[in-house]
């Protein structure tokens, strides 16, 4: 039986279960993703910097399923987000993938060295040449959802995030819907850590489900495309198991509730300053002793901290963060939010909108990911 429950997407339809290939390689990646779709799945998810786009096409061509009724995504890295880069490296994707197109192409992170409106003419010009049926973007923020939408000459059909129970990401959801862009969700099901969770496990036993999969039927429940990771063939039958139950409303409240500030797995050196999350809303802000970071004019998506000076930040729950919320007001600890023309606020506001790379974050060159990014 084919997966084929779908997401609208500007006028494409992913499907809501996808197959995740990250960190798989080799034998193990070609035969993921043949017998996946051989069981059902309809959309592979590969990347450039995944380094396993070869072994994903010939697992598409050994399925035996005809390729229109597939739906495969890859990725540009944010190296290679020049106009010329882009378009060579897609090229390259396809050559090593076997296909005349992909399905979705998406831009993998973005990059504040290139600007933005160069990049996404280009991704929209993949798209006019027959590269990709849809392009797309991957870990931008609202502010950057704002932007790709306004420099695009193409409709942009999702904007692939981290998302599980653990993270909110109801703003980033939320400037998608206002787009007509879905949501994809990699990490679904916080990289096997969900197993344990009490709250998961108890809905679970309530449809003989598993932890794991109340992560999925979560985010399908929502809309949101989930692509959850595995290279055992058993998890494959197991993570497709979330079409045959529905979770109560108040289920699906008790899930939502398991966010916290420290949900986030994914934060790599160019990450750009991530949304605040509703989780952090009433916390205290960042730079609350009025200290203003330094600004340097950067690239054309706008002010970005000067990469030598480093910047003043208050620890909140054990953790940094360099970003404010929207709305002034009490913060849970008692201490007052900046109102929106103090210099803290609008440094943080600013901060928030683009993006805080750190020359100790940042890594040289960084043409080949750590281990953990996607």
């Amino acid at each position: 039986m084919a997966f084929t429950q779908s997401a609208p997407a500007n006028g494409a339809n992913i499907p809501l279960l996808g197959l995740g290939t990250w960190d798989i390689r080799g034998a193990v990646c070609r035969r993921i993703v043949e017998q996946a779709i051989r069981l059902g799945y309809r959309h592979v998810d590969t990347a450039q910097a995944y380094e396993n786009e070869r072994e994903v096409g010939e697992g598409v061509r050994n399925s035996g399923v005809p390729r229109d009724q597939l739906f495969v995504t890859t990725k540009v890295w944010w190296t290679q987000l020049a106009p010329a880069d882009l378009l060579r490296t897609t090229r390259e994707s396809l050559l090593r993938l076997r296909l005349d197109y992909v399905d979705l192409l998406l831009i993998h992170w973005p990059n504040p060295s290139v600007p933005l409106d160069q990049t996404i003419a280009a991704l929209c010009k993949a798209k006019r040449d027959g590269m990709a049926k849809n392009v797309g973007v991957s870990n931008f923020t609202t502010a950057l959802i704002d932007q790709a939408v306004q420099y695009s000459t193409e409709p942009l059909a999702t904007n692939q995030v981290e998302m599980h129970p653990y993270l909110d990401q109801s703003k980033v959801i939320a400037a998608c819907e206002a787009n007509g862009m879905a949501v994809t969700a990699y990490s679904p099901i916080v990289r096997g850590r969900a197993g344990d969770d009490p709250v998961l496990v108890r809905i679970g036993r309530a449809h003989e489900k598993s932890a794991a999969q109340v992560c999925l039927r979560y985010l399908v429940q929502q809309g949101v495309v989930a692509i959850p990771r595995t290279g055992k063939l058993e998890r494959l039958s197991e993570n497709s198991g979330i079409f045959d139950f529905e979770l109560s409303p108040a289920e699906m409240s008790a899930v939502k509730a398991l966010a916290k500030p420290d949900g986030r797995l994914v934060s790599p050196s160019w990450a750009p300053a991530w949304d605040v999350s509703c989780v952090h809303a009433d916390l205290s802000v960042a730079f609350q002793n009025g200290a203003t970071p330094p600004f340097g004019d950067g690239p054309s998506n706008g002010l970005f901290l000067k990469e030598e000076t480093p910047w003043t930040t208050t620890p909140i729950i054990g953790r940094t963060i360099c970003s404010a919320a929207r709305t002034p007001g009490p913060s849970r600890s008692g201490q007052a939010v900046p109102s929106p023309s103090s210099p803290a606020s609008r440094s943080t506001q600013v901060c928030r909108a683009n993006f805080c790379l750190s020359p100790s974050l940042t890594e040289a060159g960084g043409s080949k990911p750590p281990a953990l990014f996607l």
